[in-house]
């Protein structure tokens, strides 16, 4: 085979560049220390080098988590300490406060103290961390945990939140308690609050109270998940009276109904399951009534449910009509010039019988509306107690003996409620008068009531359809309100009563509510009518403040806990840690000792091939002729 001269040529060129290429890229290799310079180098072990740098940088990350972590929780473990020597100075104060031989000045001076103490707790617990976040505000750290009101009282803004910080591939360590948690929960005591009674009820001469905590937990136990209660004192019969608690479905929770006596033989104390109910009179029957259910233009009750709803629909339309087709089952809006109202583009929109509709903010408890019937209401009320729906303010019992007559004849013949109908259309007449249509079982009586007419209206009924009898019921009657075809239906199976209704609740107080209504309790003189309140409230206030005490240090335990677990977690990231770099080290780490000799070799090559190419060059065959 012939080789020219030029093919000789540039083949020593080449492999003498390609020595040098190899000599710099081993060169840059020793400088940096690393054996891949690119990619492209090795493509796998650059892959594998990428994944291991990103665990370094996310141990890295967990260390830095692990050092915030563990600053917030020794942050917190030293307020909570310093909490907990307050909460020892308000026990001290406390017991203090007890002693019989105190005067009211030394109490008032207790109270200054007490004052000052909830202060300087209320600044520990607005604690901020070295980030600027408050400590004890749950997830909310930019909120101020308790903020002071106008009335020295303290509330508390966070919530019960907790800020958990990933220290680990799968463990999160929460760096922060809630105010919630710590401070808020320490005391619990059940409350009844009394509510209005039913509507056309009289409430009860009714105290409710509790002799101790234990008291307090067994009622709150009893009550639970009961709703809102009923306390009705009844007439058992003529004269004679009797107790009921009945829960929220309308059950009686005790077994059997208490008997009262007559109305000499009250004030009277009944202990139900560790509350005491206080009756300090009975009701006086007039102040006795039924349960009624009124209907007015097929509508049973009205509720507000958004009053800016109800706000816009008043700007927009002013007074609202609703009018009812019966036959398709229809309702049509009509604003105050009686133009039709059209929303979604629709006028007619479908009701059910017994069901509710929305309208305008508001919700309508529906009855049995009769073709044509039309209702009115004023959404510009929307931020004020809604209008009584039923002319009929209340029934009453006028007379009892009558009364117990009527409700015997009753239950002789099943009938369990009374059903009255109100036709008005001869208000405007000479002589003006309105109808009660009274419908008895299957009987039905017009009681025609003449004007002038002034409340209370005796109420009468028929139990063959001749007789007329008394039923022993007044109805207190707004004639002015009265709306032809209102409707009113008596329920005639619960005794005429009166009715308190409670709502148990269980509230929680913190320290500081503890702390400064203690400090109240000591600024007033005490005296002999007051001193067991006073003894139980201090006793109270001391048990809270126990409590406190150790939710304090259940909470500086667990911070503990926490901590230990932060510094395994660490070591045991150190630990990875180590063994990546070892990894990384492996793939990316230059070998000198083999770079070096490798150099050597590239350059002994390349001296060789330069020693050899300058003898080439000059091989020619014109040299050769010379």
């Amino acid at each position: 085979m012939r080789i020219s001269t030029q093919q000789q040529f540039l083949n020593s060129v080449n492999n003498m560049q390609r020595q040098q290429t190899q000599m710099a890229k081993l060169q840059e290799q020793i400088s940096s220390g690393k054996k891949i310079l690119k990619p492209s180098d090795d493509p796998v072990a650059s892959s594998q080098i990428v994944k291991l740098e990103r665990e370094l940088a996310q141990f890295e990350k967990f260390k830095m988590n692990v050092d915030v972590t563990r600053r917030r929780l020794e942050l917190e473990e030293t307020i909570l300490t310093d909490i907990h020597s307050v909460i020892d100075r308000m026990r001290e104060l406390t017991i203090q406060a007890g002693n019989g031989a105190l005067s009211d000045a030394d109490r008032k001076s207790i109270a200054t103290e007490l004052r000052q103490m909830a202060d300087f707790a209320a600044g520990l617990m607005n604690t901020k961390d070295s980030q600027g976040e408050y400590l004890f505000s749950g997830s909310k750290g930019l909120t101020l945990p308790y903020e002071k009101l106008a009335n020295g009282r303290y509330v508390y803004q966070g919530d019960d939140g907790q800020r958990n910080i990933q220290v680990a591939p799968v463990l999160y360590v929460p760096s922060n308690d809630s105010g919630q948690y710590l401070f808020e929960a320490v005391s619990q005591a059940t409350r009844v609050t009394q509510l209005e009674p039913e509507r056309g009820l009289e409430p009860l001469n009714l105290e409710v109270s509790f002799p101790d905590r234990e008291a307090e937990k067994r009622f709150a136990d009893f009550t639970r998940n009961l709703g809102v209660l009923s306390a009705e004192v009844f007439l058992e019969e003529a004269g004679r009276y009797a107790f009921r608690l009945l829960d929220s479905s309308g059950q009686n929770v005790l077994p059997a109904n208490i008997p009262l006596g007559e109305a000499a033989d009250f004030p009277q104390t009944l202990n139900i399951e560790g509350a005491q109910f206080l009756l300090a009179s009975a009701p006086a029957p007039a102040q006795l009534g039924f349960n009624t259910q009124p209907e007015v233009a097929g509508i049973r009750a009205i509720h507000l449910e958004d009053a800016e709803v109800a706000q816009r629909f008043d700007q927009l339309y002013d007074a609202i009509t609703l009018t009812f087709d019966a036959v398709n089952l229809t309702y049509s809006l009509q604003d105050a010039n009686n133009q039709p109202i059209l929303l979604n583009g629709l006028t007619d929109f479908p009701y059910a019988p017994g069901q509710s509709i929305q309208v305008a903010g508001y919700r309508f408890d529906l009855g049995t509306p009769q073709m044509g019937d039309r209702y009115t209401l004023d959404p510009q009320n929307s931020g004020a107690p809604l209008q009584p729906l039923s002319a009929v303010r209340s029934t009453q019992v006028g007379d009892a003996l009558e009364l117990s007559d009527f409700l015997a004849e009753a239950a002789l013949q099943g009938v369990s409620e009374l059903e009255l109908v109100f036709d008005t259309t001869e208000l405007e007449s000479l002589p003006a008068y309105f109808d009660v249509i009274v419908n008895f079982g299957s009987e039905t009586f017009t009681q025609t009531v003449s004007l002038p007419f002034s409340s209370p209206l005796a109420l009468n009924y028929s139990n063959d359809g001749t007789n007329t009898l008394s039923t022993g019921i007044t109805l207190d009657l707004n004639l002015n309100q009265l709306k032809n075809g209102e409707k009113l239906t008596i329920q005639l199976g619960n005794e005429p009563h009166a009715s308190t209704l409670l709502q148990v609740e269980d509230v929680k107080q913190n320290m500081l509510d503890i702390a400064l209504d203690l400090a109240e309790l000591l600024e007033k003189p005490l005296t002999a009518a007051t001193k067991t309140e006073f003894n139980q409230f201090t006793a109270r206030a001391l048990d809270d403040f126990i409590r406190a005490a150790e939710r304090n240090l259940e909470a500086r335990t667990t911070i503990g806990s926490r901590i230990n677990a932060l510094d395994s977690v660490d070591a045991s990231n150190q630990d990875f840690k180590l063994f990546t770099e070892r990894a990384l080290s492996s793939i990316q780490d230059l070998d000198y000792a083999e770079a070096i000799s490798q150099f050597k070799l590239t350059e002994l090559a390349l001296q060789a091939a330069q020693a050899t190419f300058a003898r080439v060059q000059n091989l020619s065959l014109f040299d050769y002729l010379r």
